[in-house]
């Protein structure tokens, strides 16, 4: 989100490696977008359930300080190109896995069985 890039870029300008800022963006993202659907998964009511989400939410975001902008650090001329080629490519497995776990799980017995899980 637009804070993760503000953190990250008032960091790069105070003298952090690049690299590191990056990987400490996308890992303190993910962990506490883990923490927090944990805590939401865990919570008693409904309006506790969404206020951790809501943080997970914007954690999730912060990782993305650690990520989408990595295409502009290594390919600066061309980083929409090879953003675009990443995202085709990573959705290949989405379409690949579908029919394959299907196939999987018709052959033992169907999803309701326990043998399939």
């Amino acid at each position: 989100g637009i804070l993760g890039g503000f953190i990250s870029d008032k960091a790069v300008g105070r003298g952090f490696r690049t690299r590191h800022v990056r990987k400490f963006m996308q890992v303190t993202g993910a962990l506490c977008n883990a923490v927090f659907l944990q805590l939401a998964a865990s919570a008693s009511t409904a309006g506790q359930a969404a206020f951790w989400i809501s943080f997970a939410a914007f954690f999730g975001k912060l990782q993305n300080a650690g990520y989408w902008v990595n295409m502009v650090d290594v390919c600066p001329e061309t980083a929409a190109t090879v953003m675009g080629m990443s995202n085709t490519i990573a959705t290949i497995p989405g379409i690949i896995g579908q029919p394959i776990t299907q196939a999987l799980l018709n052959g033992s017995g169907g999803e309701r069985s326990a043998d399939a899980w």
